[in-house]
């Protein structure tokens, strides 16, 4: 007998991630295997409706996913795992949810491939001045942005903010490069550092030394405002800071006063805290900001590869096979 599954979201203007993630031939092999409703059911619609939830064993969700309280446990006795087609589980799980022995999966590696991809775009084009050259070429209607201060991307030094997964994967996909990269990362030891060719530092040689600063430290209340105005003043000349993490690690104000005394540093950040900002945000008028609305991640096809990720977790889920994607609670308290 196949498990019973359900699609399920918080609300109804979360049912359309359901549909960006799991595709049609996705949500066909799952039914292939599963007892699963067409049906998109929402949290509300489990509430009022008992008897939806009482069989379930498996739950199918993405963005927008129903916190795994008390009260909706209880609706869902014989729930066994959550498969999450999207990054961060962190929003939705509880205590609670631990404590009745859930297991739940997520895509976030899957969803870390995008972002690599434009965190290293990103990178190359920093190495030649590409935003300020544009700007200026724009403005002076010649070439002699040309002859403006580039760093390149020979021997120069890469720095990088926490080394979680998208940072191994834009490392690995430099490492064919002549560019040196340091980190710094508490959680990091000396010998995986080693293993990975990068030298650690602390975060304030990380800043003096890195003509490329990229960010990527999870959202914890250690981080919060982590990244300071002192530390974005100390970077080279005609330096690049890149956030593709989350916006409340970087002190946006201290941040942005800096920015503003240093005209020949660019910003370029696709997250920010609040997303968006205020209407009155100097982050939409500094000229030497690159704002970008929150692209870096999975956007419409690639999102069809976390579905077909959590479908490959759930077959060796179901033959009783050692996970690829399994979060634990221990693995949460560090995550984004």
């Amino acid at each position: 007998m196949k498990p019973k599954a359900i699609f399920l979201v918080k609300d109804a203007a979360s049912k359309r991630n359901i549909d960006r993630v799991f595709d049609d031939k996705t949500a066909r092999e799952l039914r292939s295997i599963l007892d699963l409703s067409e049906t998109i059911l929402t949290a509300d619609d489990i509430s009022g409706n008992p008897d939806l939830g009482r069989e379930v064993e498996i739950i199918l969700s993405s963005w927008g996913a129903p916190v795994f309280g008390s009260p909706l446990l209880t609706l869902l006795p014989n729930a066994k795992a959550v498969f999450y087609g999207a990054g961060t589980i962190k929003y939705f799980i509880t205590p609670e949810f631990w404590k009745r022995g859930l297991r739940v999966f997520s895509a976030a590696a899957m969803n870390s491939i995008p972002v690599a991809e434009f965190t290293t775009s990103l990178i190359h084009l920093s190495l030649k001045q590409f935003f300020r050259c544009a700007q200026l070429t724009r403005e002076r209607r010649d070439f002699s942005a040309n002859s403006e201060s580039t760093p390149g991307a020979f021997d120069t030094t890469i720095g990088i903010v926490s080394m979680g997964s998208i940072a191994r994967l834009v490392v690995e996909r430099l490492k064919e490069t002549d560019l040196n990269f340091i980190v710094y990362d508490p959680y990091l030891s000396d010998e995986n550092a080693s293993n990975l060719g990068i030298k650690k530092v602390d975060l304030a040689e990380l800043f003096q030394r890195s003509q490329v600063v990229s960010v990527h430290a999870p959202w914890l209340d250690s981080t919060v405002g982590m990244i300071t105005g002192e530390l974005i003043n100390s970077m080279p000349r005609n330096a690049t800071l890149i956030n593709t993490a989350r916006g409340a690690v970087i002190n946006e104000s201290e941040m942005l006063d800096a920015l503003e005394k240093r005209p020949d540093i660019t910003a370029l950040l696709d997250v920010t805290w609040p997303e968006p900002p205020a209407d009155d945000s100097r982050l939409f008028t500094l000229p030497n900001v690159i704002l970008t609305p929150h692209i870096a991640g999975s956007l419409d096809k690639e999102c069809h590869r976390m579905g077909k990720c959590m479908l490959e977790e759930l077959k060796l889920y179901l033959a009783g096979a050692s996970a690829h994607h399994e979060v634990t609670e221990n693995q949460v308290a560090l995550m984004a």
